[in-house]
């Protein structure tokens, strides 16, 4: 086994420790949380977010989302000098926000799966759907509002601007521009922030540490930073990915003619490529193997594949600067550089560890 597989090895085991040890301490607080819904909607929230089947029969283990949040909101709060259960109500509230915005996207989108079952919008219809997201929405404000730890802060504010980021800024942006070519500035930014919600884990994280202004600033940087990333390692699973583990196929996105990050790209480069893509986005047809495979050698050709990973080892970088910057404790820095790292190889194996 070569130098860099080992150290790969260790950086996935180390993150994958934490990512487990944040899901134990935040999982009776997260439950707790949930369980003020009253019935049905508690088994309707407990559905999706994958504690039970849709009569309330409880999975063992559950399949809830993978803890990246959780482990990032704990980390930050210990790095910022507080413990990691001082990150315990920031890891529930944007749980509970991001658990909306799936049940939001996938009845606006359509989806008709999650986790590897129906969405709740096929299980009970998409107003309730989307009611119950709105009730975990409320539900995350509570949690930090009746944190004493972040009392006279503006966590609560920050939470509802990071949850109107992704929502509006994001989600309802990318629906609004599916049919427009936009700018590449544009198209980043949305994609920022319909994955904002890598952000509050560490900023809010780092008030509920007691930290100071400058180091919430530069905690809120890094949360941002992740966000794009993330955005971006996403568009290239869904273009290019070859991992057997992958939630998504190769050519997803083109197949379903989707203007991710790599495809505006190419928009914007112009030329013969931008039309022949152009083109294709706005026909009707069902593409064929042999066609999604041209219009993925047009985007390399057009080096939408190199720009999107030097893109992210960019922002990569720019994350890490953020930590180096910021006056954070030990173990915690390690802990959040090592989730960092984690976080780009998850997505990507063959991208390099910086």
């Amino acid at each position: 086994m070569t130098e860099d597989a080992v150290t790969e090895e260790a950086v996935t085991e180390a993150a994958f420790a934490l990512i487990e040890d944040a899901k134990e301490r935040t999982d009776a607080a997260f439950r707790a949380a949930v369980a003020r819904l009253p019935s049905p909607a508690y088994r309707m929230a407990a559905y999706g977010i994958g504690w039970s089947d849709p009569e309330g029969v409880p999975h063992r283990p559950h399949t809830s989302g993978k803890g990246m949040r959780l482990a990032l909101a704990l980390a930050s709060a210990h790095a910022c000098g507080g413990r990691p259960e001082d990150g315990v109500s920031t890891a529930v509230a944007v749980e509970l926000v991001h658990n909306y915005s799936l049940y939001q996207d996938d009845a606006a989108d359509n989806d008709p799966q999650r986790r590897g079952r129906p969405a709740a919008w096929r299980v009970w219809g998409k107003p309730i759907a989307w009611l119950v997201g709105e009730a975990m929405l409320n539900l995350a404000f509570r949690t930090l509002a009746q944190d004493p730890r972040l009392a006279g802060t503006d966590a609560v504010a920050y939470l509802g601007e990071s949850a109107q980021r992704m929502i509006v800024d994001g989600q309802l942006a990318d629906l609004v521009n599916d049919a427009r070519v936009i700018g590449l500035d544009d198209a980043r930014a949305m994609a920022t922030a319909k994955c904002y919600m890598f952000t509050p884990p560490c900023w809010i994280g780092a008030l509920a540490a007691g930290a100071d202004a400058g180091t919430v600033r530069l905690m809120r940087q890094f949360g941002e930073g992740l966000s794009c990333a993330y955005q971006h390692l996403n568009d290239y699973e869904g273009m290019w990915s070859r991992r057997q583990d992958s939630l998504l196929e190769p050519l997803l996105d083109l197949r379903a003619r989707k203007r991710s990050l790599p495809v505006v790209y190419a928009l914007n480069r112009g030329g013969p490529a931008a039309a022949r893509l152009d083109a294709y986005l706005r026909a009707e047809h069902v593409p064929d193997e042999t066609e999604l495979a041209e219009l993925a050698h047009i985007l390399e050709e057009a080096g939408a594949r190199q720009w999107l990973l030097a893109t992210v080892e960019s922002l990569i970088e720019g994350c890490l600067k953020c930590l180096a910057d910021a006056p954070l404790t030990e173990p915690g820095r390690t802990q959040l550089e090592l989730l960092t790292r984690y976080f780009v190889r998850g997505l990507v194996p063959d991208f390099p560890v910086l």
